[in-house]
């Protein structure tokens, strides 16, 4: 019984890490694509990074670089298979904010 207990213990022990480490990594991938850092966008990515991801918005990093303007992040991307055609909680997808920001060239690629 105490062999069971002491399982359980180490099992919630490891789950507490997991899920911090997910919002850890979360936390991370939104503060890199706010902050137009590409680097950790694409170090995040190598790991594997669930790129879409939706923030409490159901915004994805695609839909938040497009509304930015953040050319760079984009183009990597939608190179690394994120969905063009998503749309968020308001129903915008990453050419709507694109051209509601007047991101022409973003509006153009994502066409």
């Amino acid at each position: 019984m105490l062999t069971y207990i002491l399982n359980l213990v180490e099992l919630n022990r490891k789950a507490k890490i997991a899920l911090r480490k997910n919002l850890d990594e979360k936390v991370s991938w939104f503060n890199a694509i706010k902050d137009d850092d590409l680097a950790v966008v694409k170090d995040l990515i190598e790991k594997d990074f669930d790129i879409e991801i939706v923030n409490e918005k159901g915004n994805t990093a695609l839909l938040i670089a497009s509304k930015e303007g953040y050319f760079d992040i984009v183009e990597y991307l939608v190179e690394h298979q994120a969905d063009v055609n998503v749309s968020n909680e308001a129903g915008d997808t990453a050419l709507m904010l694109a051209i509601q920001e007047n991101h022409i060239e973003i509006a153009q690629y994502l066409i």
